[in-house]
């Protein structure tokens, strides 16, 4: 993943993702965002819901080895909460 690529997923994943173990999970209403993101993340697909009634939200998401790669290229530029989310992880795949 190249730094702009870096960048402009960190950047979505502090507004509109999800951080847990091995896993990252960005979900929002634009799906031509959330398809970007899943692309630039090589998530395998991008699956949508109806949520509050009517509104539609898209989600994608990476687990495992593809999530922790992720995690390595976008640290650099993340806030400090989930970095130490996704440094934890890290350090738990050196364990």
């Amino acid at each position: 993943m190249n730094s702009y690529h870096a960048a402009w997923l960190a950047a979505l994943i502090e507004g509109e993702g999800w951080v847990g173990r091995r896993a990252i999970q960005i979900e929002m209403a634009d799906q031509d965002v959330v398809e970007r993101a899943a692309e630039i993340m090589k998530s395998k697909s991008v699956r949508t819901r109806v949520r509050g009634g009517n509104k539609r939200t898209w989600r994608a998401d990476v687990y495992g080895e593809t999530a922790i790669q992720v995690m390595r290229d976008v640290l650099p530029y993340m806030g400090i909460r989930r970095a130490a989310k996704m440094r934890d992880s890290l350090d738990e795949t050196r364990d």
